[in-house]
């Protein structure tokens, strides 16, 4: 699962709960700008399933063939 996060300028304890569980046994991938979340995320102890990008490039290579070509195409919308 990949989540974009560039646009974020603040996660909550709350929202590092939400990714620690969203990680149990799959592979969870955050892309994030440089700045406050990174260093949040960093400093969290997120588990080894989760990766943090600092581009939506890698962290759609990191993804795999099969999961990264569908969300170039059409990203999750929130306001559904």
């Amino acid at each position: 699962m990949l989540v974009d996060l560039s646009g974020v300028d603040y996660v909550s304890s709350a929202g590092l709960s939400v990714f620690r569980e969203a990680a149990d046994g799959r592979k969870l991938i955050l892309c994030v700008s440089p700045g406050p979340v990174q260093i949040a995320l960093d400093l969290a102890g997120l588990p080894p399933s989760v990766a943090v990008e600092l581009s939506l490039g890698p962290a759609l290579e990191r993804l795999g063939p099969a999961g990264g070509s569908s969300l170039a195409e059409e990203p999750a919308r929130a306001d559904n």
